[in-house]
């Protein structure tokens, strides 16, 4: 592009993809995120928190299962599906 620039002025050319924490939705994204890092926001409390985020376990069409850290130990948190208000990839650091 730059030897042959078809645009006189100055631009910045932004480029676009899904992201490492891009959404998941459907049951298929579900089961591509088995063992991956996810973030998962509710409608309502599960143990007093409203997100957790953690490495998704299991799915099945009534739960999903997400381990976290807690302090220093892991503990598996089972989700009710109808609780989900967003679930999402996740970087974790």
């Amino acid at each position: 592009m730059d030897a042959n620039d078809p645009i006189p002025e100055m631009y910045y050319l932004d480029v676009a993809s899904p992201g490492a924490e891009r959404p998941i939705k459907k049951e298929q994204d579900f089961q591509n995120a088995i063992t991956k890092p996810v973030f998962v926001s509710l409608y309502v409390p599960i143990e007093g928190e409203k997100e957790w985020l953690g490495i998704l376990q299991e799915v099945n069409n009534e739960t999903i299962v997400v381990q976290v850290k807690i302090k220093a130990r892991t503990k598996d948190i089972e989700i009710p599906r109808d609780k989900i208000a967003k679930a999402r990839h996740a970087v974790m650091i």
